[in-house]
């Protein structure tokens, strides 16, 4: 009423200047109410003094700087008098008090110290009937939230011990929480209302067999509405719209009620196209997808509009195509949609920027961006830019953007989010033949912001433990195993496609620990060069040839053991040195890897594909006496669900082949399948580490296979995408046979489970996984017996 009042006097003023030729001068003030504030204070704040002259709007300025201060409860400008020298008015306040404390009484659902962190009062700050009303509101707010609709809060301001405070008493009535009693849709006609109400998700009526449905979410009401207009928009109905909706409360049940005007329901009946010369009306048609006789479908117009169409016209250089389009009516169910289209000029590519690299060599992102200042702009091609910077796996984002120069000329953004520089990794397993491995290592993925890779990794024996499976140790001392392996890879020789790499590795296992049950020690050195970018079939293929030399030292305190592991290896070929026999070998071999990689994630595909066939040829006219040729066949696809959703298959066959009656296979090149794959082997969750595949019956372990086949099939939800974790529920089947005269491929050892994995920085992949072996394994007491469960856990190494 204040406000008002002062309102009607400012109005007053207002009226008296158009009306007086003469300024309005004001002889004297006073002020009145005012307890902390001084006099000069507030003319100061009001900037309203004795002998202003009132041109215009003065006095509506200083009630207006009075109220904005905050501090007052009522502000009037009083007329106090008026002569022919001026007018003379009295500013008159009421001061709001200090907060000393809130005091809740009714309350049952909500706690004091909830209620008042809620309402965002604090003791000691001034308490004006604005701060009480907006603490009301968000109280009550909260109160709905929970479904008690029928709260009431009544405020009390008290004295308090403290001079110029008071405190603030809230007196709560809660009520019951309110059910939905009913829904009622008026006007659905041809949409019965019970499958309308399936389709909103937020609020259900209630019902005695689903006690816990009913709940009232008064702000998910423009939700459902939403979720109803766009099924009758997918649905035909393209006139449907909501006339209003309301919500009667009666006691602690409610029922909402929505009136809607559903319209008649659409067909297409032609479609035409006008201004259109780069592509005729057939061709448009088609990439339209709209056949005459369709349903009128919202959403799928839309994404063919501004996907497929617009896609089609940007991906010949046309970005700023202007396409409208307009529908008339035919009848009372049917529609010609009319497009008009202004194609303007080809757009042209002025220049790239990158931006975001910090430690990352530009040249690093440039050679895998297939676009080039005064090319002609393309959509698909820009957006393909993006899925080929996140498979260098070198940033955690990619955002590319269109700045636009003039009409005839764009530049291309490429933001990147960069990655940390490197990567340390360390493993551990546990498996019968082995015992305890573990080590560590690092890797800079992008040495010194150029692309190139470098590693080292180192892996040792945690115990020497034989498990008495080994039959040519005799009770002897075993030495621990371990492995060192480093390498340098160069993806781009000089910025071109040409890639090269280097690698050396030493090997020593003793005989316990191997599937050969004989001690190895062995070191290789490889030369690698290839083309990460072929251009047929297409630019996704890269192939590497990698040449390698090593050399093997296998030896036993038994040289039956070694007769056994080579049949065609003579006496003359066997040394004996400090109580053992020794056999040498040696072998040179090149390989062919083809690859194509087309994910758009490379930690968390949704979607997209990956191939790798490795070939490798050893010994013949290449030298040595390892005569043999290994094929190894891997296939990787996504099919997404959602963005944070998707099903993936992974597949992988193997084969070796003799190519010499009296060449020799290295043990360690056979196939071996169990656990997570670590150290070496393939991955079969739900079994012990390189528990499946041929076993030598007497001693009861593992010696490899010449056949190996997986298949995996997984769920995975994404969780953060950084850093990138999501968890995933798996099955595998897979197998590893001696040769294709004992191949059964119904003879698969079957896993399910679920598993989680997390990407860390610095770190690299941690996982950890849970698999059900439904299938007997020889490490099982019982030969006839389901595995079970067992628990694999990864550090460092990627298992997909």
């Amino acid at each position: 009423m204040s406000k008002l009042i002062n309102k009607l006097i400012i109005i007053l003023f207002s009226i008296g200047l158009l009306f007086n030729q003469d300024l309005l001068r004001v002889n004297q003030t006073s002020v009145q109410g005012n307890i902390r504030l001084s006099d000069s204070e507030i003319y100061g704040i009001s900037n309203i003094y004795p002998g202003m002259i009132i041109k215009s709007d003065e006095i509506q300025q200083g009630v207006e700087r009075l109220w904005n201060l905050n501090r007052f409860d009522d502000v009037q400008i009083i007329l106090e008098s008026e002569d022919s020298f001026g007018i003379n008015i009295i500013i008159k306040v009421q001061e709001a008090p200090l907060l000393n404390e809130i005091i809740i009484n009714g309350n049952k659902k909500i706690k004091d110290k909830k209620i008042i962190e809620i309402s965002d009062l604090t003791s000691g700050q001034i308490l004006t009937s604005k701060d009480i009303f907006d603490a009301k509101k968000k109280i009550i707010d909260e109160y709905k939230n929970r479904r008690f609709y029928n709260i009431e809060i009544q405020e009390l301001k008290e004295e308090s011990e403290f001079k110029y405070t008071k405190n603030l008493i809230f007196n709560i009535v809660e009520g019951e929480k309110v059910k939905i009693n009913k829904i009622i849709i008026n006007g659905a006609e041809d949409i019965k209302t019970r499958k309308l109400k399936k389709i909103m998700k937020n609020n259900k009526e209630r019902r005695w067999f689903m006690p816990w449905r009913g709940k009232f979410k008064e702000k998910e009401i423009e939700t459902d509405k939403s979720l109803i207009k766009s099924f009758y928009y997918n649905k035909g109905y393209k006139d449907y719209y909501c006339l209003s909706h309301e919500v009667q409360l009666k006691d602690n049940l409610l029922n909402i009620i929505y009136n809607i005007h559903e319209g008649p329901k659409y067909y297409y009946r032609n479609i035409k196209w006008n201004g259109n010369k780069i592509f005729t009306d057939s061709t448009l048609t088609k990439t339209l997808n709209i056949s005459s006789g369709d349903i009128y479908h919202h959403d799928r117009f839309q994404y063919s509009l501004f996907q497929d169409v617009s896609s089609l016209y940007m991906d010949r250089g046309y970005l700023n195509l202007n396409l409208q389009h307009n529908f008339n009516h035919i009848g009372k169910d049917s529609i010609d949609v009319v497009f008009n289209i202004q194609e303007n000029n080809i757009v042209k590519v002025r220049k790239i920027v990158i931006k975001g690299n910090h430690k990352t060599n530009e040249n690093v992102i440039r050679r895998e961006i297939d676009i080039y200042p005064g090319d002609t702009f393309n959509r698909s091609q820009f957006i393909d830019v993006r899925t080929k910077i996140m498979l260098l796996n070198f940033f955690d984002n990619v955002m590319p953007d269109i700045n636009s120069i003039n009409q005839d000329e764009v530049d291309l953004i490429i933001d990147v989010s960069e990655k940390g520089v490197g990567q340390a990794n360390f493993s551990m397993g546990w498996n019968k033949i082995q015992g305890f491995n573990g080590g560590g290592g690092f890797q800079l993925p992008n040495f010194l912001g150029k692309g190139q890779t470098i590693s080292l990794n180192y892996n040792r024996g945690l115990s020497n433990n034989s498990s008495g499976m080994n039959p040519s140790s005799d009770g002897e001392a075993v030495g621990i195993a371990q492995s060192f392996s480093i390498s340098f890879f160069e993806p781009a020789v000089y910025d071109t496609p040409n890639m090269i790499g280097i690698s050396f590795s030493y090997y020593e296992n003793p005989g316990s620990r191997t599937i050969s049950g004989l001690d190895i020690n062995s070191g290789s050195m490889s030369l690698s060069f290839g083309r990460r970018k072929l251009k047929w079939p297409d630019d996704r293929f890269k192939i590497t040839w990698v040449f390698t030399r090593s050399f093997k030292r296998y030896s036993s305190y038994n040289e039956s053991a070694i007769y056994g592991s080579f049949p065609y290896v003579s006496s003359s070929d066997i040394d004996y040195l400090n109580d053992k026999y020794v056999f040498e070998s040696q072998g040179v071999s090149i390989s062919q890897v083809l690859k194509r990689r087309d994910l758009n994630h490379p930690e968390f595909p949704t979607r997209g594909s990956e191939f790798t066939w490795d070939l490798t040829y050893s010994g013949g006219k290449l030298g040595g006496i390892e005569d043999y040729i290994k094929n190894t066949f891997k296939l990787n696809w996504f099919i997404p669900i959602s963005e944070n959703m998707t099903i993936g298959s992974m597949f992988k066959f193997g084969d070796i082949t003799k190519t010499s009656d009296y060449s020799i296979i290295p043990p360690q090149r056979y196939f071996v399948m169990g656990g997570s794959g670590i150290p070496y082997g393939e991955l079969l969750r739900g079994y012990p580490e390189n528990s499946v595949g041929p076993y030598y019956y007497e001693n009861n372990y593992p010696v490899g296979g010449k056949l190996l086949t997986r298949y995996s099939l997984e769920y995975r939800i994404l969780f953060s995408k950084n850093p990138t974790m999501y968890a995933f529920m798996f099955t595998d089947a897979g197998n590893v046979w001696s040769g294709f005269d004992t191949i059964d491929p119904f003879q698969l050892k079957r896993s399910a489970g679920f598993g989680v994995r997390l990407f860390m920085p610095m770190l690299g992949l941690i996982g950890y996984d849970i698999g059900y072996g439904f299938d007997p394994s020889r490490y099982g007491e019982d030969p006839n017996a389901p595995w079970g469960w067992d628990h694999h856990l990864i550090f460092g190494a990627n298992t997909n």
